[in-house]
C-alpha cells in the first residue's frame, strides 16, 4: 500500500490479528450514526453490541474481501469486489439475532431495503464502511484512505458502490467522485440513506 497523505503512516492490509482493534474503532465510529440509533435504539447497548458486529464483519472481510487499515487502527475501510459480496443484508439478519437477540426485524427492514438498490454487473467494488475513531474524525485520515483506494480503482477502471448514512458522510463523498445512485432510502420512522455510485476517473482526474 502507498503512504496515506497527510499522516505519518502507511495504509495496509489487515490481517485476522488487527481484528480485535479494529473492531473497537469501527464500534467507536458507528454506534453514533443515525442507522445506528434506528436500529439499536438504546444507547447503552448499542456500542458493544455494533463492536460484535463489527468483529463478526471483520472476520468476514479479511477472509472474502479487503480490509485497509492504518497501522495505529484509528481507521479503517471494508471493501468488497462485487464477485464476492457479503451475504445480502436481509439474509445477513440471522447472523445479527444471533449477535444480539431481539433487534433484527428492523435491520432486516432496512437491509431488504438497501439490497434492492445494488448495482448489477461485476465490474466494480463496494465499499461497505469506512470508520475513523472518533478522536481522529475530520483529521483527512478517512479522505485519505479513500483517495488512495479511489486511485486504483480508477487505474483498473473499476466503479464503486456505497451507500452514505447520514448527510456528513453524503458530503464526503461527493467531494471524492461519488454521486446519488437514485433516491435516497428512507424507511417508516428510520433514517434516510444515500445509495452512491464513483465512476473511474480518467488518468489525471482523480479526486
Amino acid at each position: 500500500m502507498t503512504p496515506i497523505s497527510g499522516t505519518a503512516e502507511a495504509a495496509r492490509l489487515a490481517t485476522i490479528q488487527d481484528i480485535e482493534r479494529l473492531a473497537r474503532s469501527m464500534g467507536n465510529a458507528f454506534a453514533g450514526a443515525p442507522d445506528a440509533e434506528y436500529l439499536i435504539a438504546d444507547p447503552r447497548i448499542r456500542q458493544p453490541i455494533y463492536k460484535r458486529v463489527a468483529s463478526e464483519t471483520l472476520h468476514h472481510a479479511v477472509v472474502h474481501g479487503m480490509v485497509i487499515c492504518t497501522p495505529d487502527h484509528t481507521a479503517v475501510a471494508v471493501w468488497y469486489p462485487a464477485t464476492a459480496l457479503p451475504l445480502p443484508d436481509a439474509e445477513a439478519a440471522a447472523s445479527i439475532e444471533h449477535l444480539c437477540p431481539g433487534f433484527a426485524d428492523r435491520w432486516r427492514s432496512l437491509g431488504a431495503a438497501l439490497d434492492e438498490r445494488r448495482p448489477t454487473g461485476t465490474d466494480w467494488w463496494y465499499l461497505a464502511c469506512l470508520g475513523v475513531d472518533p478522536a481522529w474524525q475530520s483529521s483527512g485520515i478517512g479522505s485519505a484512505l479513500l483517495r488512495e483506494r479511489n486511485g486504483v480503482l480508477d487505474a483498473e477502471g473499476s466503479g464503486a458502490y456505497l451507500v452514505a448514512t447520514s448527510a456528513r458522510s453524503r458530503s464526503l463523498y461527493l467531494r471524492h467522485g461519488y454521486e446519488d445512485m437514485g433516491t435516497p432510502v428512507t424507511l417508516p420512522d428510520g433514517p434516510t440513506m444515500w445509495p452512491m455510485w464513483r465512476q473511474p476517473q480518467p488518468s489525471g482526474r482523480m479526486v
